[in-house]
């Protein structure tokens, strides 16, 4: 675990070091990222010659505080080129767009982006592509060893080595195939690298105030295609390519994924036909394919002001970024597996009233699911709830307007991009946004663990061994 963390912050590093050439093709001042580069290469070469050859046995409550550790470090140092730049007005904005660009949220706090300079701009849009490298590697090789929620059943048991540098360079793969492809759609090459590494990322920062919507049809597509690409997650590529025994047939999450973005697709497309002066069939077409891809990956792209669609429409566009993309993706919200289990849970007193023991069980991709893990799920989705209801409230408070904290609640815990105005949001509310972001990228439960005064005693789950 130690050994991993290190990797990451030394890979934090090494990508803050390669804005050095932007910095000087642009003229601008090199010191914004050589220093927290420097910084990020010292602490993971400490902790890699210190603790990452220690034993490789640690425990449950040993992972989750690394994992927070490491989060809160990245974070801290990726401030730092902001901080220097003196692009933004305060503190609080600059851990806002921080946290936004790390969680793969997508959710800015400037009005004008371009105001900073090129090289903090690159590192604004890099930190989404960091961000989920960060996230794939504690979903594929961390979550699933103390089975935070229920991550055990939706992982590989193979060679956890092979597997993460597989999904990263398939990850890194699909980030230049679709800068060439925005190249051959007239985007020049800086562009075309912001825009890939925050839709790989399913974030959705911009480097300029041009809207997507103002793109062509081209780019839409390209757009629209890797989002969704993006939403399958890396778990998905390495079963086609690498094992190649990805049946379609057997995996019910990719299944209910596609599944749900023809659905979703053909629903767009009748609420922009009956709500929008749209006549043209093939713009109506390529605006739902697009929003459609947009929402179930959770980036949050707009290419239609969807928080404008007709009022009885919204809870469902609310639902969609609830449940977010596949498990092992590095979207947002509940996840798509998540919502097969909890349906089965609650279909199963009505399929079963007699409560056979044998006819309850649940089951997942032809598997069946511990009683434990299956209760971890359960206990998931209820705190993400409970977190959702207390997180509005709080936010109401602050901003004394339901509607509104009700969607910036929703899309924060749910890491769901958008383009709403938050520069005269109070400070209060800014920071409550950017810790619920952080408590849904980090899925809740390690947060709500420090918390909690058994976690810093020894127990029965606190010292169950782990193998690193």
């Amino acid at each position: 675990m130690k050994r991993i963390m290190s990797f990451l912050l030394i890979f934090e590093g090494l990508l803050l070091l390669g804005l050095f050439p932007v910095a000087l093709v642009n003229q601008e001042p090199v010191w914004p990222v050589v220093i927290p580069s420097l910084m990020a290469l010292i602490f993971g070469a400490l902790i890699y010659l210190f603790l990452g050859k220690s034993s490789g046995i640690s425990t449950n409550k040993e992972n989750i505080s690394w994992i927070i550790f490491v989060w809160i470090v990245a974070l801290l140092i990726g401030t730092i080129p902001y901080l220097l730049s003196k692009g933004f007005d305060s503190l609080t904005d600059i851990l806002f767009e921080t946290i936004s660009g790390f969680t793969a949220t997508g959710t800015s706090i400037l009005p004008n982006p371009e105001i900073l300079p090129k090289s903090i701009l690159f590192w604004r849009s890099l930190t989404q592509w960091y961000g989920g490298i960060l996230t794939i590697s504690m979903l594929l090789l961390v979550f699933p060893k103390i089975n935070i929620g229920g991550y055990k059943i939706f992982s590989l048991e193979d060679d956890r080595k092979h597997l993460i540098t597989s999904v990263f360079i398939i990850y890194g793969l699909l980030t230049l195939a679709q800068v060439i492809l925005l190249l051959a759609g007239g985007i020049n090459l800086f562009k075309s690298f912001c825009i890939s590494f925050a839709t790989i990322s399913t974030g959705c920062f911009l480097p300029d105030q041009t809207s997507v919507a103002n793109y062509t049809p081209y780019l839409h597509f390209i757009m629209a295609g890797f989002m969704l690409l993006s939403g399958l997650g890396g778990l998905f590529y390495f079963k086609l390519f690498v094992l190649k025994k990805s049946n379609f047939r057997k995996h019910e999450e990719f299944r209910l994924y596609f599944y749900s973005f023809l659905i979703i697709s053909v629903l767009f497309a009748w609420i922009l036909s009956h709500t929008q002066s749209i006549q043209n069939r093939g713009e109506i077409f390529a605006k739902s394919i697009f929003q459609a891809a947009s929402f179930l990956s959770s980036s949050g792209y707009e290419i239609s002001e969807f928080r404008l669609w007709p009022h009885f429409f919204q809870p469902v566009l609310y639902l969609l970024i609830l449940v977010g993309g596949c498990t092992n993706s590095s979207s947002g919200g509940i996840k798509l597996s998540r919502f097969i289990v909890l349906f089965r849970n609650i279909r199963t007193p009505f399929k079963n009233p007699s409560g056979d023991s044998e006819v309850s069980k649940i089951s997942f991709n032809g598997k069946e699911i511990d009683e434990d893990t299956n209760l971890t799920i359960l206990t998931f989705v209820s705190i993400f709830g409970f977190v959702l209801v207390l997180g509005t409230l709080v936010l109401t408070f602050v901003t004394n307007d339901l509607n509104t904290s009700v969607f910036l609640t929703i899309t924060a815990l749910s890491t769901f991009g958008h383009s709403m105005d938050l520069s005269g949001l109070p400070q209060a509310g800014k920071i409550l946004i950017s810790f619920l972001m952080l408590m849904g990228r980090l899925e809740i439960l390690p947060f709500l663990a420090l918390l909690i005064p058994s976690f810093y005693r020894n127990s029965p789950l606190s010292s169950e061994k782990l193998i690193d």
